[in-house]
């Protein structure tokens, strides 16, 4: 299974870069197979779709109310045997940047995922068009070389 994360610092467009992703694959021909609204904010999703024959999961958190290394790897962790036990081909998901890369990392060896670092929004600038298609365009790739 490929993992595509996308990490960043809190409100920096994490959630918004995989709903465009999410909908962008959806108008590419995507079937989608589960779509589930989660999360403390009730803005988040998990999602399983078919696209161009793979299949991809795709958990979206934002910024869970527990920001502990314990709390988000327990979160990553659960999508992590979500997408195993679905078996899916690659996973789509993201994490705040307060989680230690390094715990991440040992918990998905032997696994390599491609990490796609969001940049923190300055003066609270919202992810616009323009950031979630320059942020699609690098993610997109990881995904083709897939199909």
């Amino acid at each position: 299974m490929k993992i595509i994360t996308i990490k960043g610092n809190q409100n920096s467009g994490k959630t918004t870069l995989i709903k465009y992703a999410f909908d962008n694959l959806k108008h590419d021909g995507a079937e989608i197979l589960e779509y589930k609204v989660s999360g403390h904010l009730q803005d988040d999703f998990t999602a399983i779709i078919l696209w161009r024959g793979i299949k991809v999961y795709i958990q979206s958190l934002g910024d869970i109310n527990d920001e502990t290394d314990e709390g988000q790897m327990s979160w990553i962790k659960d999508g992590v045997k979500n997408a195993e036990k679905l078996n899916a081909d690659v996973l789509i998901n993201a994490f705040t940047s307060i989680l230690d890369e390094k715990d991440y990392l040992a918990f998905l060896s032997p696994k390599i995922p491609c990490f796609i670092n969001v940049l923190k929004q300055i003066d609270g600038e919202e992810m616009t068009i323009q950031r979630q298609k320059k942020y699609f365009k690098e993610l997109l790739p990881e995904l083709m070389k897939i199909v």
